[in-house]
This record gives C-alpha cells, sequence and structure tokens, in this order.
C-alpha cells in the first residue's frame, strides 16, 4: 500500500512522502525478494477461484489518486512491465473541491506543528468533539506511525474526534494557511490521465467520495459514498470488475453496514490496511476486508 510518492518540494518542507528514488529501490528488492504477481493471475485468483491458494508474490496498491501517481509511479510500472491498483476518491473531479484529509496533509506539510496546534485549539471547543468513539479511535489509530504529540493530536482531533458538522468549517479557517485554489487542480490525477491508466491495464478503484471515517456515517449516507463513487468512475473509465479500499482501512473506521453496501454493489473486493499476508481459501466475509501491508514495513520504505 502506498500513498504519496513524490521528490522534496520546498513549498512543504515538513511534508511526509516516500521518495520517488526509494520507490524505485523498492520495487527491485519486491523483484528480487518475492516477484510480482500478474494481472491475469490475480483477476483469476480473486475473480475466479478465491477458494485455491493464492499467487505467490506482491500486489500494488496506491490510495487517493494524488497526481505523484501519473507523475512518477504510472509511468515507472509501465516501464518495468508492472500494473497496480489505483483508488480514487471522487470528490475532487464532482465538485473540483480538494479533500479535507489532504488539506490536513497540506497544512502539516507546510506549517510549523506548535503554530497548528495553537490555531486547533482557538478553533475547536468541546463540544465539538462527541465521546462516543473517542476512546476506541484514540487507542487505535496511528500506532505504525512516528509523529510528534502535536502532529498527533491535530491529526486525532480533524480525522476522527470533530464531529462532521464542525469539520469542515474548522478547516476552512486553517485553509486560510494555504493557498488552495492553486492546488487543487494538479493535486490530484487528472480525468484524462485516470482514463489512460485504465486503458494501460491499471485497476481504477473506488475510495469513496470524500474519504470519511465510514464508521461515524449512517447507512443512507455511506450507501452514497459508495455507489456515487463507483457512478462516477463507471461514467469516465471502462472498468471491467469493481474493487474498493476503506479510508482510513483499520477496523474501527468501517463497519457491517460497510461491508453489506459493498457485497450488494456487487463489489468483488476491498482492501483494509490490516497488515498480514492473504491466507488460503478467503471466506465470504474476508473478501470485503482484504489485507495489505503498507510500504514503511519494508526496505527502503521510510518516509521522509
Amino acid at each position: 500500500m502506498y500513498h504519496y510518492i513524490r521528490r522534496y518540494d520546498p513549498k512543504f518542507p515538513f511534508f511526509r512522502y516516500l521518495n520517488f528514488e526509494n520507490f524505485k529501490k523498492q520495487l527491485d528488492f519486491f523483484e528480487d525478494r518475492y516477484g510480482f504477481v500478474s494481472l491475469q493471475d490475480w483477476k483469476n485468483y480473486i475473480l475466479i477461484n478465491k477458494n485455491s491458494e493464492p499467487p505467490k508474490g506482491v500486489i500494488l496498491t496506491f490510495d487517493d489518486s494524488v497526481s505523484c501517481h501519473y507523475d512518477f509511479v504510472f509511468n515507472e510500472l509501465v516501464k518495468r512491465g508492472l500494473w497496480g491498483i489505483f483508488y480514487v476518491p471522487t470528490q475532487p473531479y464532482s465538485d473540483q473541491k480538494m479533500l479535507d484529509v489532504h488539506r490536513i496533509h497540506l497544512l502539516i506539510g507546510s506549517n510549523d506543528s506548535k503554530k497548528l496546534i495553537s490555531l486547533l485549539n482557538n478553533l475547536v471547543s468541546e463540544d465539538m468533539i462527541p465521546d462516543k468513539k473517542r476512546e476506541e479511535f484514540d487507542e487505535n489509530t496511528y500506532l505504525n506511525q512516528k509523529n510528534s504529540q502535536n502532529i498527533l493530536l491535530f491529526k486525532k482531533t480533524l480525522n476522527y474526534f470533530i464531529s462532521y458538522e464542525y469539520r469542515e468549517k474548522v478547516l476552512d479557517e486553517l485553509a486560510k494557511l494555504l493557498n488552495l485554489e492553486s492546488l487543487v487542480k494538479s493535486f490530484y490525477i487528472s480525468e484524462k490521465n485516470i482514463v489512460k491508466m485504465n486503458d494501460s491495464g491499471m485497476i481504477i478503484g473506488s475510495h469513496t467520495v470524500s474519504h470519511p471515517v465510514m464508521s461515524k456515517l449512517d447507512f443512507g449516507t455511506q450507501k452514497l459514498e459508495i455507489s456515487k463513487s463507483f457512478d462516477f468512475l463507471e461514467s469516465i473509465c471502462n472498468i471491467d470488475h469493481r474493487t474498493y479500499s476503506h479510508p482510513y482501512g483499520h477496523a474501527h473506521t468501517y463497519n457491517e453496514n460497510t461491508v453489506k453496501i459493498l457485497n450488494n454493489y456487487n463489489v468483488a473486493y476491498s482492501f483494509s490496511v490490516k497488515s498480514e499476508d492473504l491466507r488460503y481459501k478467503l471466506e465470504p466475509e474476508d473478501i470485503q476486508k482484504l489485507p495489505r501491508y503498507d510500504c514503511n514495513e519494508f526496505k527502503y520504505g521510510k518516509t521522509s
């Protein structure tokens, strides 16, 4: 599982990403140590013979449809004769609006953490943070990331704790630190290039519309997040099967409603972020929560 793969940008000195040179080294490492699963072998297994033994090797997945996935990743995969699964949140295309999760990343990447937490404390009051699930989110989020206490609190508050009723308004205030109008179009893969990637043998999947913590939403809102995302993707791409990646990806960030909706929409398989191998003979309850490793768990995977 990958997110940002790019080169250093002095405008965002604190931004966390995997350097493109290390990405190429990691692909070399995977090729040497494990090999890669072919696209046909993956489809034969996951769409037809999921009760058989999984094919051996590495499958590459990329979340969030950030432009570096086209600018750096796509060309490198084509050059090597590889393929990947790219999970697209559709709000940046349908509404021409940057996702809140990415506004948070850019704020952290461009500002001192003490400044950010001071601004946040002035904007967020306790009544904006419901007690329900706070303890669960506090204990189960960002366990595999190395963050300063200020950044950890900033991310937990805005991604998990704060009610969605208030989050956008708070982020609107914080985002005045950024010139987002100039960033939104260049931040994501263009529609034209999503189509090109799909036509070139990459798999395009859904990552919801707005990348919410799905377990915080009711059934109807979750259904809209999933259905509208597939509606958009299928309006621009010839997609031969539906696949999905859970935003944030941990078991506490989605629930039984999410899985039920995915099954109702004939989604062939979905990925979580549980860190383990695919196991032999997938059970029906496994198919919408497949595990995958973070790239940081392997050689050359250290983010900057």
